[in-house]
Order: structure tokens, then sequence, then C-alpha cells
């Protein structure tokens, strides 16, 4: 058989290239439209769920008239999509029934979607669903859609857009379906603009040959503007070929390909000329079946529809002996008769109510059931044989799970005091938890916010004559000390008040004045511009007597130095500057004697930490991580993060803006990756003001 090559050479300069995201609307050479609702992690391809609905409902065995879609490679419909797989298994296993596959179009690669591609579906709902309604589909509000079964070929499972609540029966009725198909995530195609120029004559954009000996073959690629870009490659002739062909007939037949005319196993052979002038040896390695008659001997419950070897009873309602026949090609595809002895058993059906936590399997009366995912009431069938082992008995479970419970309590306390909190003392503010049991015997999380309040106090200072009396708090004080007063403050922790009195006594008081360079002080009527002590006998303010003696300094100001601290995108007056950033200023003023002065301002600016509304840890390169602005500036912070439930899903200190999106405390179900969603987090700067709440969107 004659076989060309096509030689494609892909110049980087000259070729384009588009890709889907998230959301994007594809639309098919045919019309039909599918919205992209999941890529892969290097975003090589994906998954699209299709806009055109089932009707609302029908019955299992119905069949829907969906719109066909362009056909795809093979490749194309079975990579990566446990959904196709266990669809053509049901294919297989009812070839000529009417089943929940009838609903999709299966030979053009739309399929049921898996349990994990419905999952992805359900989870990604809250930013699907505007999408779908947006661009024509319908919503996914009010159906259970059906999905493939990864665990049982003869299974099928239900998802309720409502509640979340998965169902899984033999075959139910079916509600609605929306079929799905993965997609390439990007395409390619030669620039037509370029003129191509071949060492072949050729001027296309590429060539197909058939070289009968080893050739190099080039082409130039020149853009309007006079760029080139050149490439080549050898196509390489081999030499004289065999082939192997493995074939099967039926007894009767006789095989005629290839210039045979045999009926009879054996090995034959052929010498033909091959498609590059090389001589191609053929041998024929033929087996030849024959026809064959088969007896079946099985069994089925009343009740139930009979689906095997070919034979189909939709319902079997008496118990007793079926004898039917029916002629059709083995497995080798040659004429087989099958003579079917079908033995109708009584059924047998027993009932058992149970409960479980969510986030645990079950194991019990018969069931081994893995970790239940989903809260709710599920129904479990499990298939036995009663005790004499000749009739079937159907053991059915109604099972509910319960969630776990979370608790949330706030406390105060005062500096030194301490709280018991599920037998624990607690001295320290912080968030605390312990696990208990609730009871219906699932988990239960208390959790402790506790604050601390410190301890206040002031200190007054004041001054009586010898022989007068001072009344503080109540009480009456005539000597000189500091004196204690203890009450409660506003937050009901203990402050205390410091009285320090001084009793003045008659004989003298004393004056410090300092004065500028130049110039001079009255002092009881006398002027005096030097340095010194000078007396005189007067009464002082609180008219004590007293001998006024009065200490003149001259003044002659050193440089002041300033310290101020203020936080970011507050304003700092300096003396008429209105100031944002950190440095060192400096301006000429009058001091406190009214002397110059130069006053020195070192100014900090303390940064405040910003908190993103959303952050997407998809592996992107982008926003992959939770970075809070200015958080390296408080070294001793603590961050907690809690789920909409309340759950603590992840904790860091200090933080060093490293949070992915997955979870490091707590128990969590489907691994460490937290799913799409708005979490609640508390920051605690370590710096003893207050501690900062909000919310952050994690998107994937």
């Amino acid at each position: 058989m004659k076989k060309w090559l096509s030689i494609l050479f892909f110049l980087s300069t000259f070729f384009t290239a588009s890709a889907y995201k998230y959301g994007d609307v594809v639309t098919n050479s045919d019309g039909s439209k599918g919205l992209v609702f999941w890529l892969s992690p290097d975003a090589s391809y994906g998954w699209m769920v299709a806009l055109e609905d089932a009707p609302v409902t029908a019955q299992w065995g119905d069949t829907v008239d969906i719109p066909e879609v362009e056909n795809i490679t093979f490749y194309l419909s079975y990579a990566d999509t446990a959904g196709y797989v266990n669809t053509q298994i049901l294919l297989n296993v009812y070839p000529s029934a009417s089943y929940a596959a009838n609903y999709v179009d299966f030979a053009n690669g739309w399929y049921l979607p898996s349990t994990t591609q419905l999952a992805t579906i359900f989870t990604n709902l809250p930013m699907l669903e505007p999408l779908l309604v947006l661009n024509g589909g319908t919503t996914l509000g009010e159906a259970i859609y059906w999905s493939a079964s990864e665990f049982d070929k003869y299974f099928a499972v239900g998802l309720n857009f409502v509640d979340g609540i998965a169902y899984g029966y033999p075959k139910p009725g079916a509600y609605s379906v929306r079929q799905v198909r993965t997609f390439v995530n990007q395409s390619f195609q030669y620039d037509l603009s370029l003129s191509y120029v071949w060492n072949t004559g050729d001027t296309t954009a590429f060539i197909k040959v058939s070289p009968a000996a080893s050739t190099l073959y080039a082409v130039t690629a020149k853009n309007d503007v006079g760029c080139e870009a050149y490439a080549e490659k050898t196509i390489f002739v081999g030499d004289n070929q065999t082939e192997e062909i493995y074939a099967t007939i039926c007894e009767g037949e006789s095989y005629t390909q290839y210039g045979f005319n045999e009926s009879l196993s054996g090995t034959y052979q052929q010498v033909v000329s091959g498609s590059n002038a090389c001589a191609l040896t053929i041998n024929l390695h033929l087996t030849v079946f024959p026809q064959k008659e088969t007896v079946l001997f099985d069994t089925v419950t009343v009740g139930n529809e009979y689906l095997n070897h070919g034979f189909y009873y939709s319902y079997i309602d008496t118990p007793g002996d079926i004898l039917d026949s029916l002629t059709y090609n083995t497995s080798n595809s040659c004429d087989s008769l099958v003579i079917l002895n079908l033995h109708v058993l009584p059924v047998y059906k027993g009932l058992v109510y149970d409960t479980i936590c969510q986030g645990y399997p079950y194991v019990g009366y018969g069931f081994n059931l893995p970790i239940q995912k989903y809260l709710g009431k599920f129904t479990y069938a499990l298939h036995l044989k009663t005790e004499n082992g000749c009739c079937d008995s159907i053991s059915e479970l109604h099972l509910q799970v319960y969630p776990a419970s979370f608790s949330y309590t706030d406390a105060t306390i005062c500096e030194g005091e301490e709280v018991l909190f599920n037998g624990v003392q607690y001295t320290k503010a912080g968030v605390y938890a312990a696990y208990l049991t609730n009871h219906r015997g699932c988990d239960s999380i208390a959790s402790l916010r506790l604050f601390t309040f410190k301890a206040t106090s002031s200190i007054t200072k004041d001054s009586i004559c010898e022989g007068e009396s001072y009344v503080f708090n109540g009480v009456t004080y005539t000597e000189t000390g500091i004196y204690e007063s203890y009450f409660n403050n506003d937050v009901g922790c203990d402050s205390i008040a410091y009285l320090d009195l001084f009793v003045k006594p008659h004989s003298a008081s004393v004056s410090y004045i300092t004065i500028c360079e130049g110039e001079s002080y009255s002092f009881n009527g006398i002027d005096y511009s030097l340095a010194g002590t000078y007396q005189s006998t007067l009464v002082n303010a609180l008219n004590c007597d007293s001998i006024a003696t009065l200490v003149l300094q001259i003044s002659k100001p050193e440089p002041t130095y300033l310290y101020e601290t203020i936080n970011d995108g507050d304003i700092y007056d300096f003396y008429g500057n209105d100031l944002t950033v950190s440095g060192v200023y400096q301006d000429t003023l009058a001091s406190f004697w009214n002397c110059d002065s130069v006053i020195i301002l070192h100014l900090s600016v303390k940064k405040i930490i910003i908190v993103p509304e959303v952050f997407s840890p998809n592996s992107d390169g982008v926003n992959d991580l939770l970075v809070i602005k200015n958080i390296e500036q408080y070294p001793t912070n603590k961050i907690f993060v809690f789920n909409r439930w309340g759950n603590k899903v992840w904790e860091g200190g200090p933080y060093l803006n490293n949070w992915d999106g997955s979870c490091n405390t707590g128990f969590t179900i489907g691994g460490k990756e937290l799913p799409v969603g708005t979490y609640f987090y508390i920051i605690d700067l370590g710096d003893g003001s207050e501690v900062q709440k909000g919310f952050v969107y994690l998107n994937r």
C-alpha cells in the first residue's frame, strides 16, 4: 500500500496560536457549543460542558434527540475522561437497550461526565451557572444530573445540584443529562500571508511526496517586507521489507486478500512490489474458526430484568424456568447457536437504617463503603443469597450522614488572671481549640478566643503649704509623701492612683529662670542680666511665706532632637510642613525661652498591612500566594484562616506570605488543597495592637 509522506516545517516566527481559558465558549463547525469549566494544571487541555440540555424529565430507556456535533480525533475523546470509558462499558453491557448513554452524542465525542467531572462542575457552580445562562444554556439548579460510574459498570451516579447530595442506583429514572467532552487548548495554522519556495519548485505552505530514494527537501518562507526563514529535512528510503499478517476466517470461507486464496489454517507467503519500489514479502498466518453451539444455564431474581448473552427480558414477575435460543456471531464473528436455560428465583428483601459521621467509611451489615464525603440520606443495595443458597436476598441500607459541629466562646481577663476552658488554664490572649464529640458521636470543635486587658495607673503631683491639708480620693493628707488608692478602671481591671504630695515649708522658694544671652530679667523690681543667685523675701504662689531665691541662667540653646513615628498614609505637621516619608528634617525656631534654636526631626513612617481581597493558587505563576503588603514589618505576627463553616484550615506565625491555598490544620476531605470559596482570617500583628479581621476569596 502506497504511503504519502507529509513534510511540515513549523517556522516559529510564522505561526499563530490561540488558547481557551475558563469560562470561554467553544463553538464547533456544526454550530454546537460548549462552555470551558476546567483546565489541566499545564493548560494543555481541558473539559467543556454542553450548552444544550436534554428535556427536564425522562425515564430510563427513553431516547433524546440532541444535535450532532463534529467528530474529534481518537485521543481527544479518550484522554483523561473516565466518563467516556465507562459509558463505553455500559454500551458493551447493554448493546441493544436504551440507557443513560443514549442521551449524548457518543459517536462524536460527547459523553456522560465522570463523577470527578460532575463534582468539578458542582464545585465551580457559583461562577459556572451565570456563564451558562449568559451564553444561552439553562440553569443547573433544579435537576439530578447523571454520570457514568468509575466504581461499577452496572452502576450510575447522580448529583442533585440543589443540595449537593449524590445518589447511586443500578437503574433509576434519569431526570436530565448534560454531556461533556475534552479539548486541546492550542491550535496551529499556517500563516498564508507568507510566500513559500521549496527546492522541488512547489510554492504551497506544505508538500506531500513519495521519494523512491533518500532525498533532501528544503523550504524558504518570506514575509511582505522581505524577511526570510529557512528549514530543511532529509527523507530516508529504506530497503526491502517483510509484513506479517494474522487473519481469521470462519469454517467454509476463503481468505482472498493480497493475492491469496486460502481456506485452511496455516502459514502462506506472497512476494509483491512495495510502495517505495522495494520488494515486500507478505507472510499470511491464517486461522480457521469452526461454528459452535453453546448451552447456557443462568438464574435471575423475580422483579428484575434480564440482559445477558444477547437475551433481554424487560421484567420477570413469575418464578420458574424459561427456555430460549439465539443465533448470533461468536467472538470470532462465526455463526453460533446459544441456548439459554433461565431459572427464575424468588427474592427476599431486608431494610437496614443506620447513621455515620461525615468523613468516615461505613462498615457493617455486610456493607463496606468508602469515606462518606457528602451530607444527607443515601440508599445502597447489597445482593446476597438466602440461608439455603437458592434464592436472592437484597439488603437495602438507608444511611444518614451527619456533619461535625462547632462552637465559639469569647472571653476577656485582666493581665495576671487566668480562665478555665475544657479543663485547661489559659493566661495569654489567643485562639484555642478543643476537640470533643457531640451528641451524635461526631467530631465537635470548641474554639476559645481569649482577650487580655492591662491594669492602669496614674500619678498626681501637688503641693501645699506647711500646716494645710490635701484631700485625695476621699482621704485627707497633711505630710509630704507618696500615697496609693485602688479601684477598677473602665474595663474592670485594677487601677492604681498615686499622689505625690509635697508640703512646702514657710522658709523659702526658689525660681529657676533662663534668659537669652544679652537680655535682662526683672526680679522684685530689679533688673538682672548676669547669671547668678539672687534672694528676696516674698509670698509664694500658694501664699506661703518664703524667701524667694532667683537662680538666673543665660540660655544659649543646643540643637533639639525629636524622634516621632506615624502610620503610613498619615501626615506629620512639622512647623507648617506636611511630612509623609521617613527621613531627617531640620528647622530653626524659637526655643522655650524664645531664643534661636535648631530643631532636628527623625521621622519614621510605620507601614500598615494591606490584605488582598482575592488570590488564585492555580500554579500559573501569577497571584499564586496570599501576599500581605508590609507584613514583614511585624516579625512576631500570627495569622489564622477559617472556612465558611468556622473550621480553622490554616495558621502560621510569623507569616511569610506563603499561603498557597492548602490546609495545614484540622480534618480535611479530598487532600490538602482547599476548594474555591470565601475564607475568614484573623491577623495578630504581635505589637499589642487590636487583631485585624476580614475575608479573602480563593479562586482557582
